[in-house]
């Protein structure tokens, strides 16, 4: 043993303890040892040619005092002889060698590569990512998890064989971590000495190719290969080994399936999870549902969250047993790396797309009189993320209309032409899979005989059914088209689905806002850049709507691009108003489910009626086809018919 060779060579050295095996081991006390903060290991890889030491200086390490029993059964026990002498940290260095932090030790040893790391490329795999416990149960070598470390294994010795006596004094293995091998440790005497790598070549003697079957990567890099945690590696741009091209390549084909990134209107994007907070009718602050939505990546973000998925690093060549192999190191992508990847059109052009998303739950059709309704997440045969999955469901006809009448019965409509335009207003949403989700619809226009007269309040019904809330954006004011382009640009950029403009009171002439209502495309470009790869260009599917009272005047070619709803209203306070569902907002969201399932009652109502064509409108010949047959089968009257109440004043001024 170590400790008897060198005690024959200090002679002066008497303090020893020999256990239940005849080891002996050695004691000192050393009188000035240094400091290390932080440091809970020294550690020295050359004592000898053969021997290697560890200094242990956590406060936490354990002191085992005969005789002990170890959980598997072994007994520790041993002898004490002798006085423990007293050295100087000079004289322990200058007898065993100098002993160093732990990184440091192993920070010293780099760019060179020690005998074991050379013994394991006889496999192909990586033997830190071994699964330890499959390779010991195929081996029959497992006996149970231990108790108290679930990354440790008690075993059968692979050298039990080899061993003097039958009694099972102990076999322990332990999973690799911290990018370490797996460990062994046996306490049978035959079995001093031996490390972790001659425990896996004689299981591999007993049972070839076993270790590299349970290795999850292999050492040397081949292009398109996975690490041990499934992430495909990726050589990042690198001078002679990856131009930028190739790399973008390699990281939208590993993205492709992911669901992870998405392209929306020529932007790398991800899917955002949120948890709604509202009001309920009693003024209390609750937590809703989890809401989906699509959110921009930036660099910063890519490179922290591209490493799920994908594993990026360089590659250098070393030599091994006279051939020039390929070895991988990890190394995340830099900042600037990550934006010429957010930008790559090979990248944006290969994500998965989102080109829409849905509040609510809508029919979709597929062609050939088939619907269906996409689930709730990513759609990836119909491009679209479903934020809220309502379980639409069918009831009878006179029920669904019922119900939605309920909602609106203490509104003013002006008349039967205006609560028509009110039911289309409502149903038109649900109809977009129907007509296509490019076809455009009118301009909502609310107008009322004087202010409080409930015209937003009416609007917000709508808004709370398929958004789950209402909101108002400010009037357009007149001479300022460019902010308005903004704005626009801003809500689809945004993934909005409808713009509601409130108490507009200027005379409406801008020409953005008239021409985004029958516009499939909206351009723009992105601000503060004047280059080619800072235009835009949005699909357009917002829904318009706008409120105004008596007096409100617009360009005369806007009147064939809107539907007005009005309402009159002449009780002197507005404020006394009483309403049958005080917080009816709050109402209908709570109970969207079954009024979105009323809603498609309607449709389905159309549907089995052979989806009969409504009335002529020149400017929106899909919806007037889709919507106002809708309304018609289930007698509601015509939408394409104009409204001729005297507050319509077209081009006057």
């Amino acid at each position: 043993m170590f400790a008897g060779s060198w005690r024959a060579r200090v002679p002066e050295y008497k303090a020893s303890h020999v256990n239940e095996h005849k080891e002996e081991y050695t004691y000192l006390r050393i009188r000035d040892l240094p400091e290390f903060p932080g440091v809970r290991k020294l550690v020295n890889d050359k004592v000898t040619s053969k021997v290697s030491g560890e200094m242990f200086l956590h406060s936490q390490s354990y002191i085992v005092i005969s005789p002990s029993v170890h959980e598997s059964g072994h007994i520790y026990s041993w002898e004490v002889f002798g006085d423990i002498p007293i050295w100087s940290w000079g004289e322990f260095t200058s007898e065993f060698g100098e002993f160093l932090p732990e990184k440091e030790a192993t920070k010293s040893k780099r760019g060179r590569e020690s005998d074991e790391e050379k013994r394991t490329r006889k496999w192909k795999g990586d033997l830190r990512s071994l699964d330890l416990e499959a390779l010991l149960k195929e081996a029959g070598l497992f006996k149970e998890v231990d108790s108290k470390d679930p990354a440790k294994f008690i075993i059968r010795c692979p050298f039990e064989a080899e061993h003097s006596k039958t009694e099972d004094k102990g076999t322990a293995a332990w999973s690799p971590h911290d990018e370490k091998w797996p460990a062994f440790n046996c306490f049978h005497t035959h079995c001093a000495g031996r490390k972790a790598l001659d425990y896996l070549e004689q299981i591999e003697r007993d049972h070839p190719g076993i270790v590299d079957k349970h290795c999850a990567e292999k050492w040397t890099y081949e292009k398109g290969s996975a690490d041990r945690h499934g992430r495909v590696k990726v050589n990042l741009p690198q001078a002679g080994e990856q131009e930028k091209g190739e790399f973008v390549a390699d990281v939208a084909k590993a993205l492709a399936d992911k669901e992870f990134w998405f392209t929306s209107n020529k932007r790398v994007t991800r899917i955002d999870k949120t948890i709604e907070i509202w009001t309920n009718a009693e003024g209390v602050e609750v937590e809703g549902r989890e809401r989906l939505t699509i959110f921009p990546v930036s660099p910063s973000e890519a490179e922290s969250t591209l490493g799920i998925h994908v594993c990026t690093g360089t590659t250098h060549w070393m030599e091994e047993d006279g051939r020039k192999v390929k070895q991988f190191v990890r190394h995340s992508m830099d900042n600037t790396t990550a934006k010429m990847l957010l930008s790559a059109p090979g990248l944006i052009d290969n994500l998965p797309r989102i080109d829409r998303v849905l509040d609510v739950t809508v029919p979709i059709s597929v062609g050939g009189g088939v619907w269906t309704t996409p689930k709730r997440g990513y759609n990836p045969d119909l491009r679209l993320l479903l934020d809220a999955d309502f379980k639409l469901r069918e009831m009878p006809l006179d029920e669904a209309l019922a119900m939605l009448n309920d909602i609106v019965r203490d509104f003013p409509f002006a008349d039967d032409q205006s609560r028509t335009h009110w039911w289309a207003r409502l149903i038109t949403p649900m109809c977009r899979g129907i007509m296509g989700f490019g076809a455009k619809v009118p301009l909502w226009m609310f107008l009322g005989n004087r202010m409080r007269a409930g015209k937003d309040y009416l609007n917000g019904v709508a808004q709370t059914l398929y958004y789950g809330n209402s909101y108002e954006d400010p009037a357009i004011p007149k001479g300022d088209s460019e902010e308005t382009r903004k704005r626009i640009t801003t809500a689809l950029s945004a993934g909005r689905r409808s713009i509601h403009v409130a108490n507009q009171q200027d005379y409406l002439e801008d020409a953005a806002f008239i021409a985004a209502i029958t516009s499939p495309v909206v351009c723009d470009r992105r601000l503060g850049s004047n280059d080619a790869s800072a235009q835009l260009e949005f699909r357009n599917e917002l829904e318009f709507s706008m409120s105004g009272n008596v007096g409100l005047q617009w360009r005369e070619d806007l009147t064939p691009r809107m539907r007005v709803i009005g309402l009159s209203y002449y009780e002197e306070d507005a404020n006394s108003r009483k309403f049958h569902y005080p917080d009816l907002h709050g109402y209908v969201k709570e109970n969207r489910e079954a009024l979105l399932s009323a809603v498609y009652t309607l449709l389905l109502n159309w549907k089995k009626q052979g989806c009969p064509a409504g009335g002529t409108f020149t400017s929106f010949p899909i919806w007037a086809r889709v919507v106002g047959g809708v309304l018609q089968a289930a007698r509601l009257g015509d939408c394409t018919e104009p409204w001729e109440g005297e507050e319509v004043t077209g081009d006057a001024r």
